[in-house]
């Protein structure tokens, strides 16, 4: 009876299953790696995209609601904004960026972050886009109306386009004949109206907003994570505020 010999596995064999093997688990390995980095990219991205956005809205939705900006004055940029705001207590309202992070700063209160320590915002600039010889109109000053249903024939006498003080003819050359009180007879008979052409004048600010946002902060390596986003924005201080 033969007893059939069994072959063992060569040293050749050996070296070259142990090198496939190191093969496959070097390929593992940076996939495993891109994988990650990927992954914090995105994380990054979300990070920066959704603290600015925040911000901005922020920003812009305090614009809206405020009395006027003070600075930057008309046709001018800054680093920061200024609001006088209705409620005194919250005026004035300050954005700025103190060591990375973007703040809002309301009367006697505290400075409150609007975005959080994972990202950095950098190149804030705030720029008021109102025409200031416009803006700064003080004399009584013809405006033909261009909305709505005074189209056209109408026009407005306007005090000061930073304040509520317009009215509206559809004959103003009555104020040349008979003045102010020319104006008046016809504000009587119906033929003038009051704060009816507030879409021909300018509004009080209109502010443009821009900044850079980074992130994460402090954890980038190499940048493989670095990530970064221009958030800019414009918004109206309506001149009925």
């Amino acid at each position: 009876m033969t007893v059939a010999k069994r072959r063992g596995i060569t040293i050749v064999e050996t070296i070259l299953y142990v090198g496939l093997l190191a093969i496959i688990m070097a390929g593992l390995m940076t996939f495993l790696v891109n994988l990650v980095r990927r992954e914090a990219k995105v994380s990054a991205m979300i990070e920066a995209n959704q603290t600015g956005r925040f911000a901005l809205e922020k920003i812009n939705s305090v614009i809206r609601n405020s009395k006027d900006a003070t600075s930057p004055t008309d046709g001018t940029s800054g680093s920061s904004l200024s609001l006088t705001m209705p409620d005194s207590n919250l005026s004035p309202t300050v954005f700025q960026v103190t060591s990375g992070v973007l703040t809002m700063k309301q009367g006697a209160n505290a400075a409150i972050p609007l975005t959080s320590s994972g990202v950095t915002v950098s190149n804030l600039t705030f720029t008021n886009l109102v025409d200031p010889v416009a803006h700064a109109r003080t004399a009584p000053g013809w405006v033909p109306c261009t909305d709505g249903q005074n189209k056209g024939v109408w026009y407005c006498v306007i005090c000061h386009v930073s304040d509520q003080k317009d009215y509206c003819w559809n004959r103003y050359p009555a104020y040349k004949r008979l003045g102010w009180f020319g104006l008046l007879l016809d504000l009587v008979l119906g033929k003038g109206k009051l704060g009816s052409c507030l879409q021909a004048t300018a509004p009080k600010s209109v502010i443009r907003t821009t900044f850079m946002v980074t992130a994460p902060a402090g954890t980038v390596t190499a940048g493989d994570y670095a990530f970064s986003e221009s958030i800019y924005g414009t918004a109206t201080v309506p001149r009925q505020n």
